[in-house]
């Protein structure tokens, strides 16, 4: 197998035979070397330096469903599951097509973690809705599942919202971060209980920008600096003692992370970073090398921070994704190719490859990038409706699977 070939990881079913195996992966690989060429920008600063990116998200997605603010204010939805807020009329509950969500036109942003949604509104209240399984929506309700937005009391000032697994997040104009939820080992304050009021991050001033999917949340100052806290050492990218996972408070306050130039954006996603410098360059560290776009073996755990060989010359940067100022757009992480959703085969992409050009990015989220004008464009599957088309595809061919398609839906 050629050494270009084996950037790429392909993993079947322990079911298959042997020569099935073998035979689509060369098929895959072979057609993913052609037709989607490796991030090769040259290693060079860009002319003009980026400014900080701080700009509220208008696009989010959950594990089954999609929600967008238009520029008027206004919240639409699209997708699978009862949460997405609207009732479809027929009783199925996938429906592919956006659509306004009745009385929501003051939005400002909104955020998605697996299950529930953030939305801040005009007058800096935050609704949720959605999982509330370890009260990330309503602290004080029993009730597993919201299923229309509901006010989260004891926040002022609020300029953005995140949306993680088991907690949310509130940044407030002061540049605190606020946080509700399990706070599992006390993995955001070093208090081993339940966050049950919106109780505040320690060692986080003049944060501009705040994300947080896993176990380490990451945040960004006014001056460009990176900070980092959580409970994985691996994703902190700083020197720290090591603690365990059986330790009962695993807490690591929030510190700065040493990087060589300012920076102006970043992507977490469980212990793994990526940090977008005003040069155009992206350092990268975590304890999945696949997920930050690195050519590495699983015990191969990247600490500290490293420049990425190929992501040079990049403008935006977003959770497994990245556009470059020629306007291509590239990929990496894991993919899931085959017939169906239960004959999916992983696909570890371990090297950004192109799949879109002549991008100009507003902002890039999960499978998806909204452009300048407005419009969505999105990637990955599409059984749930996420891509918003008006259609279902029940299949996940390789070829639709790293095609983006345009969505129905539009910021404008």
């Amino acid at each position: 197998m050629s050494n270009s070939m084996k950037d790429i990881f392909y993993q079947t079913h322990p079911t298959r035979a042997l020569s099935a195996l073998f035979l689509c992966l060369s098929l895959a690989l072979t057609a993913c070397n052609d037709k989607y060429p490796k991030a090769n920008m040259p290693d060079t600063p860009l002319e003009t330096p980026l400014e900080i990116i701080i700009e509220p998200k208008k696009v989010a997605m959950t594990k089954t469903w999609a929600a967008g603010i238009k520029d008027d204010g206004t919240l639409w939805t699209w997708g699978s599951g009862l949460s997405k807020i609207r009732r479809t009329t027929t009783g199925n509950p996938v429906d592919p097509t956006p659509m306004p969500v009745e009385g929501i036109n003051d939005a400002v942003a909104i955020s998605g973690g697996i299950g529930h949604m953030l939305l801040l509104r005009k007058d800096g209240s935050v609704w949720g809705w959605g999982s509330n399984h370890d009260g990330y929506v309503d602290p004080n309700d029993d009730n597993t599942l919201i299923y229309q937005p509901r006010k989260i009391e004891g926040l002022e000032g609020v300029v953005d919202v995140v949306a993680g697994i088991g907690d949310s997040f509130f940044l407030t104009k002061q540049g605190e971060v606020y946080t509700i939820g399990e706070n599992e080992k006390g993995w955001t304050n070093g208090v081993n209980q339940p966050n049950k009021v919106p109780t505040k991050i320690p060692n986080l001033t003049n944060i501009v920008r705040f994300g947080s999917l896993g176990n380490v949340s990451v945040a960004l100052n006014s001056q460009g600096e990176i900070y980092t806290t959580g409970v994985d050492w691996q994703g902190l990218g700083r020197e720290v003692v090591e603690r365990h996972d059986h330790d009962e408070i695993a807490f690591y306050p929030a510190d700065k992370v040493e990087l060589p130039h300012k920076a102006v954006d970043f992507f977490v996603t469980g212990s793994d970073v990526g940090v977008l410098l005003e040069t155009g360059e992206v350092w990268v560290w975590g304890a999945n090398p696949v997920r930050i776009g690195i050519k590495s073996s699983a015990s191969n755990r990247i600490t500290k921070p490293i420049k990425h060989p190929q992501l040079n010359q990049i403008i935006n940067i977003g959770e497994g994704s990245a556009v470059a100022s020629n306007g291509d757009l590239y990929i990496w992480g894991e993919q899931g190719f085959g017939n169906s959703v239960n004959s999916r085969s992983r696909v570890y992409i371990h090297h950004p490859i192109r799949i879109m050009q002549n991008v100009k990015p507003s902002e890039l989220y999960l499978t998806s990038v909204v452009l300048n004008n407005g419009e969505l464009w999105v990637w990955g599957s599409n059984h749930h409706g996420k891509r918003g088309t008006g259609n279902v595809v029940n299949t996940f061919y390789e070829e639709y699977i790293l095609t983006p398609e345009k969505s129905l839906f539009t910021t404008h």
